[in-house]
């Protein structure tokens, strides 16, 4: 995933993905690539399509990122009403719970240049 900075806090990777953060862990001085490691707590995440903006896992999303010096990256985003497991236990889950999990988290690990 290719970074860059377009603003306060704010990072975008992908042609119509934006996330939009607040950082935990500030780097010091350094590269561009330097600055950004560290620890990033999700504000938003806007998906922008044909002009119509989306927001891609609700008004107030949940979300961790960080971005290691050794060039690894981990990734979780949710939608903040995700519904508990009536069971309390995933595994158990309906298959409407499963569905709505699924469709409103994502989680992503891997290495970045």
């Amino acid at each position: 995933m290719a970074c860059r900075e377009t603003g306060s806090g704010i990072i975008s990777g992908y042609r119509s993905f934006g996330w939009r953060c607040r950082r935990v862990a500030q780097a010091k001085g350094g590269s561009f690539k330097e600055q950004i490691l560290g620890s990033w707590v999700l504000v938003s995440n806007v998906n922008e399509q044909d002009g119509k903006k989306s927001d891609v896992f609700g008004p107030n999303p949940r979300g961790f990122m960080t971005l290691t010096p050794s060039g690894h990256f981990t990734m979780i985003m949710m939608n903040a009403s995700l519904p508990k497991f009536a069971s309390n236990n995933r595994v158990k889950g309906t298959a409407e719970e499963n569905q709505a999990v699924v469709q409103g988290s994502v989680a992503m690990f891997g290495t970045i240049r």
